[in-house]
């Protein structure tokens, strides 16, 4: 894919830092195969993609950090609590092991900031679709004819996410791309 703006969009790569990507997206660093949310696929290995991170999503800022900066929940790579904004705590890793109140699987061995449990953001449950049954019953013969409905867990359909993509950004066709005019 050849993209003539020099900006990547959503799920395109290969980015250095966030001014190559178009708009509000950012460059999701990545030292091997790490998810990069809304995306699908493993891409290319260590290749930097742009994308719309969510704020809940493992991030990989940086290992050394300037003084008088910190890290907010989800991001690292932290070596203790005073490396973390506010309240939260430094969540060592040996490997990829979740960290709670985040999504992604960030860089193995790479220590993220988050919430301290009793800090953590709640996630609500989506409400639960009310069905008729398809002929209604009473729960018995002494009270009203009024029909009984049965909760069930709506049915969503699965959100097909684009691909990682590697994106040529210099204007120029390589072999076996795109459509030149002359």
């Amino acid at each position: 894919i050849v993209n003539t703006t020099g900006k990547l969009g959503n799920c395109e790569g290969e980015c250095a830092n966030n001014n190559g990507c178009e708009g509000n997206l950012v460059c999701y660093k990545r030292a091997s195969f790490e998810s990069v949310p809304g995306c699908s696929g493993l891409g290319e290995e260590g290749v930097d993609y742009c994308c719309d991170r969510p704020p809940d999503y493992l991030f990989f800022v940086r290992t050394n950090l300037l003084v008088n900066t910190t890290l907010d929940a989800c991001e690292g790579d932290c070596d203790n609590d005073d490396e973390c904004t506010g309240d939260l705590i430094c969540q060592h890793r040996d490997g990829s092991e979740p960290v709670p109140g985040c999504d992604g699987t960030g860089r193995d061995t790479f220590d993220y900031c988050r919430y301290p449990d009793s800090q953590a953001p709640s996630i609500t449950s989506s409400p639960s679709l009310i069905i008729p049954t398809a002929s209604p019953t009473t729960s018995s013969p002494t009270t009203s004819n009024k029909p009984t409905f049965i909760s069930s867990s709506p049915t969503i359909a699965p959100v097909a996410l684009p691909a990682l993509t590697i994106v040529n950004t210099t204007g120029k066709l390589g072999n076996c791309e795109g459509e030149c005019a002359n």
